[in-house]
């Protein structure tokens, strides 16, 4: 068996090589954007081909979709047999610190043919504007698109020394829409004439294009909310591709595509917070700050007031929220943060009046300080603390006897999930999905879960919801214990179930764990109304589609 791209691919496919390859793919998790790109490169016959891609999706999707895979879903007709990439004979390579990694490295700098896959974290960090690719393509292009970061700004700069350039995400503008322009400034730098859609000036396009109001500490005193006019900048894109889910988006697609899976059923399942919980918050919400307990006992060169009453400080509004979704997860406690130095000599050291000494079990503790000599303190969540939030994970494991897939912003409760899961007797067999988690043992996991081997995933959005294709193949079931405030995080981990190769009958079933009468509801309204006007920027109308054309 060989991938064939489908009728919709195939003509994604002709419409970018009409364009020079150069365009946008707008396409919903699921769609195969790795299956449009892919075929346009092998189509091409450009030799050097750079992929800048999340590091989940080098190995499973890219790699797999270019040169082949063995099918290893168990319900699959193919099951076990091998399937035939693009380009089986293809030389895929990935570019890293490691020493197979640096090699790549070489060969794309002296232009030897093949594909290259890149993460946005080291292109970010290793800047290589001295390649010169015939092609480039970004997946996931809206990790690199704010222009005030060095991966922005380093993804317009390489622009000119790329042949071709192809853009793709299905969350393209993420949670602003004046991340537009470093997309059309990769895409069509030469489109940067005043008034372009990549025009030079980023404040003359945000005039153009983008709608604002009026912020006195904001850089020109105001902020963009939205786009102008809703769909107006996709309609003067000249390769403009989309795919979205059970709404109409192309001529393939009247109703969408997936619109033969149902969509996913959104259950709010609300949670009564202890009282600890809700003091907390109170006193955060009113005054920036509350008392929180000291983790442990240990800490007894503090005084017995000092030990029970440390103060949480939010010195700024975001700050704030963020500690009051932590809070809503468990009752969090607080333990001196360790001093970390890269090299450190007590009689000489490394930056004086950084820390103090405090005794833990009789030995000496370094615990460091700010810069106006005040201990600092971290969060965390000690493995017995209350949580109403984990009691109701447990409740719907326990309720749909099902495989979940469940997401937090906070690793550290997601680790404390994961121990207390595991712990639990019987055990509920959970593994985790976070930063500091290699890809290997994230494979394994994922290999795992397919097996029946894992019951649950306890992961954190950011991590759990980009760059991963499978979970599909086990679960059917997502568990949201809080609220990312990224929107396009919540967008691409619901997309990690509801896409092709869903399992469960009757549609993906969406959990979302709410403290009542605290700001989870208002994270959601907010995600909610901000996806609809998104959703409207996305959008070019079909009947526009051969007339923009330019």
């Amino acid at each position: 068996m060989q991938i064939t791209p489908y009728d919709f691919q195939a003509a994604d496919v002709r419409d970018l090589l009409a364009h020079d390859l150069n365009g946008v793919v707008v396409a919903e998790t699921g769609a195969g954007k790795t299956i449009i790109a892919g075929e346009a490169a092998r189509q091409s016959g450009l030799p050097v081909k750079l992929i800048i891609a999340p590091q989940g999706t080098h190995e499973r999707v890219w790699r797999a979709s270019i040169t082949g895979h063995e099918d290893d879903d168990p319900e699959s007709e193919t099951y076990g047999q091998w399937i035939t990439g693009l380009d089986p004979e293809a030389r895929v390579q990935r570019i890293s610190g490691l020493e197979a990694g640096k090699r790549a490295m070489d060969d794309i700098e002296w232009g030897e043919p093949g594909y290259y896959l890149m993460t946005p974290q080291l292109f970010t960090r290793w800047k290589p504007l001295h390649l010169r690719p015939d092609l480039m393509i970004v997946d996931e292009i809206h990790q690199l698109a704010n222009r005030e970061r060095s991966g922005g700004k380093t993804l317009m700069k390489m622009a000119r020394s790329t042949g071709h350039r192809i853009g793709m995400s299905g969350t393209m503008w993420r949670n602003r829409f004046e991340n537009a322009w470093v997309t059309m400034r990769f895409v069509y730098p030469d489109r940067n004439e005043s008034g372009d859609i990549a025009d030079i000036a980023p404040n003359r396009w945000i005039d153009n294009f983008c709608a604002t109001k009026y912020d006195h500490f904001a850089p020109g005193q105001r902020v963009v909310t939205g786009e102008l006019h809703p769909g107006h900048l996709a309609s003067l894109v000249p390769c403009w591709r989309q795919h979205f889910k059970r709404q109409e988006c192309c001529e393939f697609h009247p109703e969408g595509f997936l619109h033969d899976l149902p969509a996913p059923i959104i259950i709010h399942e609300s949670v009564e917070l202890t009282a600890n919980q809700k003091r907390m918050m109170t006193q955060m919400q009113r005054d920036y700050l509350a008392y929180l307990d000291l983790a442990t006992e240990e800490w007894l060169t503090l005084p017995l007031e000092e030990r029970k009453r440390k103060a949480l400080v939010a010195k700024i509004p975001a700050t704030r929220e963020l500690r009051l979704s932590q809070m809503t997860l468990a009752e969090p406690e607080l333990v001196p943060r360790p001093f970390k130095a890269k090299k450190f000599d007590p009689a000489k050291p490394e930056l004086p009046n950084s820390w103090i000494v405090i005794q833990v079990d009789g030995k000496d503790f370094l615990q460091a300080v700010d810069d106006r000599g005040i201990p600092l303190w971290d969060v965390v969540f000690p493995p017995t603390t209350e949580s109403p939030k984990l009691d109701a994970l447990v409740r719907i494991f326990q309720k749909v006897e099902e495989p979940i897939v469940a997401a937090t912003n906070s690793q550290k409760f997601a680790e404390l999930a994961v121990n207390r899961l595991n712990a639990m007797k019987p055990p509920i067999r959970a593994a985790g999905w976070w930063g500091d988690i290699s890809q290997a043992d994230r494979d394994a996991t994922l290999t795992a879960f397919k097996r029946g081997e894992v019951d649950i995933i306890v992961g954190v959005t950011s991590a759990v919801g980009t760059g991963i294709d499978g979970l599909q193949d086990a679960s059917g079931v997502l568990v949201s214990l809080n609220k990312d405030r990224d929107l396009s995080n919540e967008v691409q981990l619901e997309g990690r179930l509801d896409r092709r190769g869903q399992k469960r009958k009757a549609g993906v079933i969406h959990y979302e764990i709410i403290a009542e009468g605290r700001s989870d509801v208002g994270i959601i309204d907010d995600q909610l109304e901000r996806r609809l006007i998104l959703n409207r920027s996305l959008r070019k109308e079909i009947n526009q589609k051969r007339s923009t054309h330019a």
